[in-house]
């Protein structure tokens, strides 16, 4: 073993490295084996091996064809030493592991974009550096990590492709690798005969581009760095690549996605890695144990992940390198218990001495290396009974060495036990069909409840009742509105915990729910004794869409009367688990039911509009609230400014209903990060109100005022009956120009501006009135201001 690898090797490791000469190629190309007897293609490039040696990319051609011939020779999975591997590789009688194949491959981008939607356009552009990728766009595959059966046709095409149909051409990067495996594709698509081979999409193995892999050393790059941003990759993916060419000699910064993932992934402590540990330290060995934050059990039997025994093999070195001895220091015992669920560890195979059949609260291992022990804990099966009135329960793992003992536990919550969904929603049932899939196929066991206001016809409304459509349905009264519905769901609710969601999001494997209810469930950092009582996800969709992040402080300016949104935390710089606090977040959270129940109900006097008037009373009640930017659930939110819909029409009532909340609590504006929402401050009337230029079909109107918007009617039947201006096409009057007041009044101009208008489309020779509401673009006075005229008619015009 070479000291690179010693570390590894000396707690049990089983590392093998094979030095590369010429001959040991010959060997590997040509040795038969037990399922391929016949040689690699390629022979006789390896017996040009010298001439080639001088080309600029010869070792980056040797370590494609080195990948291809390894994997045609014995099978099993290949990786590059730029990548990182974020979670277990599949093993065909591993049911725990990720649902992927022996053979499978991953995707990549030619140009480093984004990945598209099916049916996108490509500009030529952006495809004409790459004209052997898929279908004339970007897409190709990348071998960096790969896996495949012995035999492969497709890895025995790509050497084909690569090294024996067509003439070597040293000096052209890609003449073998990416390039011959995607041809190699391609070609046995086209023959139907290609095996199967998975191709993962981007973002399982190359979740970063080449142009984009520098953010994962960078610190604050994303705001789902360190932490979050590590295990958000490591739910979708199998493997971070880092493009060695483009981040060579690079060191991660302390807080960012790669610094987090070495640490998790680090499994000994060597000489030349020190971490946080001064010379006195090094005398005794400080061995460790990496657990999991938490666990959220959904399914009643899960996997335990994310545990592994960390030695410290530094003191180790120094014995090993003088007696060239193992050290019987280094074993351990192993010793994993649960409080009230069951373990076992998975079977790997049949006939395997890992295998364990039954269920015990507690499992005992003696005179392990670290190797096995972390073998053991890659296969720690958990089993929740759905019987047991227990919702969270605690496996608490010990380690002893013979200088030392380790103990570490992990929070379980077994989230069918602890936490309804409820979903409101009116005339939108589809779209609760939506949510509960998504939701069934991440927590299939979660009580769902969903209460429907919608038809005031009962007969033409869906009744999907019952436990086989995957949820309890609730009908309401027609039109009760969200706070009455809401507030009924949760009276029928009796698990502790309750997740509000909106009839229009999904759930996917970011919506971590189980990271929600160990925020509320962990004491605060300050003011311990009281406990958080809201948790909320993120809406990256509406993000995206509306450009905040919609979280953050609530204030009274009481000058003006106005309730503030603005960014901010209520303890800035504490991080409490993965969250940080707030005063006030989007409709996507977990609450404690008791408290909805008995503390803070949502006032049913608002069917529309109710956040603000619920978070404000919260915080008026002393309740604390979290973000955690770790979640996350997906928006799909349609367009109902439009108004094309009854619920559309329904909806458009939430300005009416935003004056109700701000006159309950005495405000007259609402403000949300800086942009003006409802605004109750009428300006003074108009003054000056004049006509002139006065025509048979036209005349212009003159006034002055400091408001900002008005309603300008018409009648021409002594005002028994009013219309808009312009027979409806809008009040596009003008005025001075002038910049946006500072004044508290929000939407006024300053005194006596002026303003006109061109009125068309009049009738000649008749008697007009014409009134003006000044107004704030939300209200105007009920009460106008007059003027009153006669158009020409065409003969006085003419004359």
């Amino acid at each position: 073993m070479t000291p690179t690898f010693s570390s590894y090797s000396n707690v049990g490791y089983n590392i093998r490295v094979s030095p590369i000469t010429d001959a040991s190629l010959l060997a590997l190309a040509t040795t038969p084996t037990p399922d391929v007897p016949e040689p690699c293609p390629g022979v006789k490039w390896l017996e040009k091996i010298n001439e080639y040696r001088r080309g600029p990319y010869f070792y980056s051609h040797l370590t494609d064809y080195l990948r291809f011939c390894i994997l045609f020779k014995h099978g099993g999975v290949y990786s590059d030493f730029d990548a990182i591997q974020l979670s277990k590789w599949n093993h065909p009688n591993d049911p725990i592991a990720p649902p992927v194949g022996e053979s499978f491959i991953g995707a990549d981008s030619a140009t480093g974009n984004p990945a598209r939607k099916l049916g996108t356009f490509t500009p030529l552009s952006e495809t004409s550096a790459c004209p052997w990728c898929f279908n004339g766009e970007d897409k190709y595959l990348a071998p960096g990590v790969m896996g495949s059966v012995a035999g492969s046709i497709l890895v025995k095409t790509a050497l084909e492709i690569g090294f024996e149909r067509t003439e070597y051409d040293p000096l052209v990067f890609n003449a073998v690798g990416p390039k011959a495996v995607t041809l190699a594709y391609q070609e046995l698509e086209k023959k139907r005969r290609l095996e199967n081979v998975q191709v993962l999409k981007r973002d399982v193995l190359y979740p970063y581009s080449y142009l984009t892999s520098l953010k994962v050393f960078q610190a604050g790059a994303s705001k789902e760095d360190g932490e979050a941003g590590g295990e958000a990759l490591a739910r979708k993916g199998l493997s971070l690549h880092l493009y060695g060419h483009k981040t060579k000699g690079m060191v991660p910064e302390p807080g960012s996605i790669l610094d987090y993932l070495v640490r998790k992934q680090t499994v000994v402590k060597t000489n030349s890695s020190i971490l946080e540990s001064s010379e006195d330290e090094r005398e005794t060995p400080q061995h460790e144990i990496h657990v999991p934050r938490f666990l959220g059990i959904s399914k009643y039997i899960q996997e335990v992940p994310d545990i592994r025994v960390v030695a410290d093999v530094r003191q180790l070195e120094l014995h090993y390198s003088t007696t060239q001895e193992f050290d019987e220091n280094i074993l351990l015992s192993l010793q994993i218990s649960a409080r009230h669920g069951r373990l076992r560890l998975a079977a790997v195979n049949s006939s395997s001495s890992l295998t364990g059949k039954e269920w015990n609260s507690v499992l005992s291992f003696q005179r392990l290396t670290p190797a096995a022990a972390n073998k053991k804990l890659s296969l720690l099966m958990y089993f929740a009974s759905p019987s047991a009135q227990s919702h969270i329960d605690c496996v608490t793992v010990t380690v002893k060495f013979p200088t030392q003992t380790i103990t570490k536990s992990i929070p379980i919550y077994i989230l069918p036990n602890l936490v309804t969904v409820m979903i409101k929603t009116t005339d939108r049932i589809s779209k609760v069909f939506t949510l509960v899939s998504s939701i069934r196929q991440h927590y299939p066991n979660m009580t769902i409840i969903v209460a429907d206001d919608g038809h005031l016809d009962p007969s033409k409304s869906t009744k999907p009742e019952g436990p086989q459509r995957g949820f309890y349905y609730l009908p309401l009264p027609h039109d009760v509105g969200l706070s009455a519905g809401r507030n009924r769901m949760v009276s029928k609710i009796r698990t502790k915990y309750v997740l509000t969601l909106d009839d229009d999001f999904t759930v996917n494997q970011d919506g971590q729910i189980a990271h929600l209810i160990h925020a509320l469930e962990t004491a605060p950092k300050i003011n311990p004794e009281k406990q958080f009582d809201i948790a909320a996800g993120k809406i990256p969709a509406d993000e995206g869409r509306f450009g905040v992040d919609y979280c953050g402080l609530m204030t009274a300016s009481h000058p003006g009367r106005t309730l503030r949104l603005d960014p901010g935390r209520v303890t800035p710089g504490i991080d409490h688990e993965g969250c940080v606090e707030v005063d006030f977040v989007p409709n996507v959270f977990v609450a404690r039911t008791q408290f909805l129940r008995e503390t803070l109900q949502w006032d049913e006097t608002l069917k529309l509009g109710e956040h603000e008037d619920f978070f404000w009373r919260a915080k008026q009640l002393g309740a604390r609230t979290l973000t955690c930017p770790g979640v996350t659930f997906y928006h799909d939110q349609v367009e109902h400014w439009k108004g094309v819909t009854e619920y559309d029409r329904k909806r458009a009532r939430v300005f009416d209903f935003f004056k109700v909340s701000l006159r309950k609590h005495g405000f007259v504006r609402l403000v949300s990060f800086g942009r003006t929402i409802m605004d109750l401050v009428l300006p003074k009337p108009v003054e000056d109100l004049e006509a002139t230029n006065i025509l048979s079909r036209s005349v212009f109107l003159t006034w002055k005022s400091a408001a900002a918007s008005f309603k300008i009617l018409q009648s021409s039947d002594t005002g028994l009956s009013w219309s808009p201006i312009n027979h409806g096409q809008g009040e596009n009057y003008e005025h001075e120009p002038h910049r946006p007041s500072k004044h508290p009044d929000g939407f006024q101009r300053k005194p006596n501006s002026e303003n006109w208008i061109t009125v068309y489309g009049l009738k000649p020779g008749t008697s007009y009135i014409f009134r003006l509401h000044a107004g704030n673009r939300f209200n105007f006075l009920e009460a106008g201001v007059e003027v009153y005229l006669t158009t020409l008619t065409a003969e006085q015009e003419l004359g």
